[in-house]
């Protein structure tokens, strides 16, 4: 595996080595553009409508929006030159509780292994972190932006999670209204479906489906067999949630 990163964990006089690699890889379908008439895939070309000519990458320019069709512009030497310092490093501000990390901030998950010479002191602070369970919470550069991140004790290693700033996480409450109170029979059934389906979470259970089967149903198109797509019905809300609530509770006992 490839590191993405390598400098050092910093706090206070303590300086670790490490690197870091992608914790996970985008498994996702991608397709290609294809052009509808000849199946050609399509090229993106950097097109500029007023002078109606192809703009080559050294000629473009970066443009702050400040209202509608007008932009402060700034060239890639000015935006350079306001890229945070610090690239080698990260600089531990605290260590917190691993339980007041919320979930919604968290955004990109990185393993990090030691550095050349750095396996006591790595080891040690990781047996550190999972004995007291606690993560350390600190900044770093990498590709020209600043991260807000926490490392904490995951299996026998490491793992770095960047995440959000505060004013990039939405309010929950911008979508919700007033919820109704559900009464105690609601809940006493509810609860009695939840148990009956409790079990341990396993991810080897679930595979992506969808894309095994847009990889079958190429491998069928490009062997020249004819593929009826069948639409999927949609789910309906319940009109009466007790009634659904009975049924369900008797179709996963029996």
């Amino acid at each position: 595996m490839r590191a993405v990163w390598s400098g050092t964990i910093n706090f206070v006089l303590v300086n670790i080595p490490v690197r870091l690699f992608s914790a996970a890889e985008d498994k996702r379908v991608h397709f290609r553009n294809l052009c509808g008439v000849c199946d050609t895939p399509i090229n993106i070309k950097r097109w500029c409508p007023k002078c109606e000519k192809e703009v080559p990458y050294e000629n473009i320019n970066k443009g702050f929006p400040v209202e509608k069709d007008r932009f402060v512009v700034f060239a890639p030497k000015e935006l350079q030159a306001l890229e945070p310092e610090g690239g080698g490093a990260i600089t531990v501000d605290k260590f917190v509780d691993t339980s007041e990390i919320t979930p919604i901030a968290c955004d990109s998950f990185y393993f990090v292994a030691p550095d050349k010479e750095a396996e006591r002191a790595y080891s040690l602070i990781q047996k550190v972190l999972a004995l007291h369970n606690k993560a350390m919470v600190g900044r770093f550069v990498t590709r020209g932006k600043e991260y807000v991140c926490v490392i904490q004790a995951y299996q026998r290693g490491l793992l770095l999670t960047t995440l959000h700033f505060s004013d990039e996480i939405h309010d929950i409450g911008e979508v919700l209204e007033d919820l109704p109170v559900p009464s105690e029979d609601e809940i006493r059934l509810a609860s009695t479906l939840v148990n009956k389906l409790s079990g341990r979470f396993n991810l080897d259970e679930y595979m992506d489906n969808y894309r095994s089967m847009v990889e079958e149903l190429a491998l069928q198109k490009d062997k020249g067999k004819e593929i009826i797509v069948e639409a999927i019905p949609k789910p309906t809300a319940p009109t009466d949630l007790m009634k659904e609530l009975r049924r369900s509770i008797e179709v996963v006992t029996h």
